[in-house]
């Protein structure tokens, strides 16, 4: 009977720990956002980044592309990073428009 208690103690306790978690936006890994060449088909890019949260298209027929993600805890630490992309009139990857990355510790 201790021993259940302590079990249904811990999984309590995680339960609290990670319900103090939040995550918002498309989880996307920036490292990959370097590997993306000109010339690239914006459907390769959304293939290697996931859905992008915002999608703009230009007067010029340019768009583009927003990835953002942020987490946080019940502690007030967190993370956000964003990425903007730009692709031409036929979808080819020109290059970066912006990026972001806040460490919230």
């Amino acid at each position: 009977m201790k021993r259940l208690a302590t079990v249904l103690s811990a999984l309590t306790l995680s339960t609290v720990a990670l319900g103090g978690c939040v995550s918002m936006g498309t989880d996307y890994d920036p490292t990959a956002v370097d590997q993306i060449v000109p010339g690239t088909p914006m459907a390769e890019v959304i293939a290697r980044l996931g859905q992008p949260n915002n999608r703009m298209t230009l007067a010029n027929g340019q768009t583009q592309l927003l990835w953002m993600h942020s987490t946080g805890t019940a502690w007030g630490t967190g993370e956000a990073r964003s990425v903007a992309l730009l692709f031409d009139a036929q979808g080819k990857f020109v290059r970066v428009v912006m990026t972001n990355q806040t460490d919230m510790r």
